[in-house]
């Protein structure tokens, strides 16, 4: 590994699918079955936040080593890291001040803050088109890899889902199927958070940083999300480090230690 504090992330990671094979495997009472998924389902946020960590800074140095666990993490979460490394890494960051060429930007084609269901469809319907957007402009310049990878792993994933349902229709639907697609959207419903009324004039008021102590161990950091913008590949163990360098320089109405960025007043200019 990289860092060792990514034993940690590995570890959540390791619980998370064995807690996923576990209905597959032994019979849970239908009482105890809906909580265990709603719980699990709240859970795998935290695959989600270590995928993106990952797909910007890999865990580890050897590929086969990060590609098994781009695997798991897949079947935890729905999305491949090829899709993240070009949908995220090279579409909203390199972007995200231009919300017109941003899928991931709150603000509407007329300048408009989204609401946050419309905002959750519209990135969880448009995630892979725009990955697979970059990935044929990589192709059409004689770069195929990315392409290669995308789809690639997106085979696999679909395999293994198919062989999760095989084995158990119902609990491999359930786990492996539905869950997948819930999360692609959880995803989006986060995301919303993150930059939602926030100016976007800069590069550090173009998202919303948050300090609270318990959801950034559920995400592993991804609260520090200015340090994040500023520094895409930077660990994510030491975005709080980075946060504090750059206090000044991040707007209060962009930086607090609660969830309720429902509170924040809209913008002056959006975009």
């Amino acid at each position: 590994m990289r860092y060792p504090i990514d034993a940690l992330a590995l570890t959540v990671i390791a619980g998370l699918l064995a807690l996923s094979v576990l209905p597959l495997l032994i019979t849970l009472s239908w009482w105890l079955l809906a909580p265990y998924w709603l719980i699990l389902l709240f859970l795998k946020n935290a695959a989600l936040a270590a995928q993106h960590n990952h797909a910007h800074l890999s865990v580890f140095r050897s590929p086969f080593l990060n590609f098994c666990y781009d695997t798991v993490l897949t079947q935890l979460t729905g999305y491949s890291t090829p899709e993240w490394e070009l949908q995220h890494a090279r579409g909203h960051h390199r972007h995200y001040l231009n919300p017109r060429r941003d899928l991931t930007s709150p603000v509407d084609a007329a300048g408009q803050m989204l609401p946050i269901w419309p905002y959750t469809w519209q990135g969880t319907r448009g995630s892979f088109g725009e990955a697979r957007a970059i990935a044929r402009a990589d192709r059409q310049r004689g770069k195929a890899r990315s392409s290669y990878r995308l789809w690639g792993h997106l085979s696999l994933q679909l395999t293994i889902t198919l062989l999760w349902i095989l084995w158990n229709p119902l609990m491999g639907g359930l786990f492996f199927g539905l869950s997948n697609l819930i999360c692609r959207a959880m995803l989006w419903w986060g995301t919303y958070w993150q930059h939602v009324n926030a100016p976007c004039t800069s590069l550090y008021d173009a998202s919303n940083t948050v300090t609270h102590p318990w959801l950034n161990r559920l995400i592993f950091n991804n609260g520090y999300h200015t340090a994040h913008h500023e520094q895409p590949g930077l660990h994510w163990s030491l975005l709080p480090a980075r946060t504090a360098a750059i206090r000044s320089q991040i707007p209060d109405r962009c930086y607090r230690n609660d969830v309720n960025f429902h509170l924040l007043p809209p913008p002056e200019k959006a975009g």
